[in-house]
């Protein structure tokens, strides 16, 4: 933690230790999918995430930035505020069509916001899209983890003990299951690109 205005603030950069010793790690994601989610569930940390219903209500009242390209637009968060940026930093930024910035974030508007998408492309436009294929809501591949539907049923998961008890989906016999297959579904993409694997 650290002290910003007046205000504990949590800092970024934290040891394995550090992230494992907490009863869960809460997720409010910044893009679909990331290493950091997989290293996670990968080690059995109990872990909590938005319904799908509130996250796109948090993300469309511009509460959290998507990280993902939506709607021809990136958003690229700063390590520091534009003020203290170099001037041929802030210049970089600045030679991108459209270009709108807050006090830590631009937002780029990527090529010709005139131009005709195809067909097939324009579902990507659409945040639902997105939402739908992100790893934490893939009940498939990721089972066992923990929703919240508001900020007051967040307090309720962290305070009735419902994260000390392990899911069956979380349990070491199934993420080992888990593993088999992965790499079951790797398999033959690997053997066909390098068949020497198969002897």
């Amino acid at each position: 933690m650290s002290e910003h205005n007046g205000e504990k603030r949590v800092t970024r950069g934290h040891t394995w230790k550090e992230l494992y010793q907490r009863q869960a790690l809460v997720h409010v994601p910044y893009e679909m999918s990331t290493m950091s989610l997989f290293e996670q569930y990968s080690a059995g940390v109990p872990l909590v995430f938005p319904t799908k219903r509130f996250y796109t209500q948090l993300i469309k009242k511009g509460q959290v930035v998507f990280g993902h390209f939506w709607a021809g637009q990136w958003v690229r968060h700063l390590k520091q505020p534009w003020c203290n940026l170099p001037v041929e930093e802030q210049a970089f930024w600045m030679q991108f069509q459209h270009t709108r910035r807050s006090d830590d974030t631009v937002f780029l508007e990527m090529g010709d916001p005139t131009r005709q998408i195809p067909d097939e492309l324009v579902p990507t436009l659409d945040l639902d899209f997105w939402i739908d294929k992100a790893d934490f809501y893939d009940l498939d591949h990721m089972p066992g983890l923990f929703y919240y539907d508001s900020w007051d049923q967040l307090q309720e998961i962290l305070s009735n003990g419902s994260l000390s008890e392990t899911p069956p989906a979380r349990s070491l016999a199934s993420r080992q299951l888990r593993v088999e297959k992965i790499l079951d579904m790797w398999r033959p993409l690997i053997l066909s690109k390098f068949p020497l694997l198969k002897t």
